[in-house]
C-alpha cells in the first residue's frame, strides 16, 4: 500500500502508519487491483497445461469482461471515506475519531 502511495510509515519512536491521502479521495477501484495492470475474474488465456482449449469457442470471456468492466464502475463511483464512515469502524483507522 505504501508502494502505490496509499499509506505513509514513519519509523521509530511515535511512529506508525496512515494514510497519504484523504479517505475522501481513495476510490474503492483504486485498491482492489494494486500492481496488476491486467486484473482477470476469468483467466481464459492460461488454462491447465497452457491455453484455455475452450476459449475460441465460448463467449464466457465476453461476458467476464463486461462484468469486469460494471464492477468496476461501481467501486470506482465509492470511496474509502464511505466505508469507514460509521464512527466505530472509523476509530479503528483513527484513535481520535469520535466514538
Amino acid at each position: 500500500m505504501m508502494r502505490y502511495g496509499f499509506l505513509i510509515a514513519q519509523h521509530g519512536l511515535g511512529g506508525g502508519v496512515q494514510l497519504a491521502r484523504k479517505p475522501e479521495e481513495i476510490y474503492l477501484g483504486e485498491l482492489l487491483y494494486l500492481g496488476e495492470m491486467k486484473p482477470k475474474i476469468v483467466d481464459c488465456e492460461d488454462g491447465i497445461g497452457g491455453a484455455c482449449r475452450i476459449a475460441q469457442a465460448s463467449r464466457l470471456q465476453g461476458f467476464s469482461a463486461q462484468a469486469q468492466r460494471a464492477f468496476l464502475e461501481v467501486m470506482n463511483s465509492h470511496t474509502l471515506d464511505e466505508v469507514i464512515s460509521k464512527p466505530k469502524l472509523a476509530s479503528l483507522f483513527d484513535p481520535s475519531a469520535s466514538k
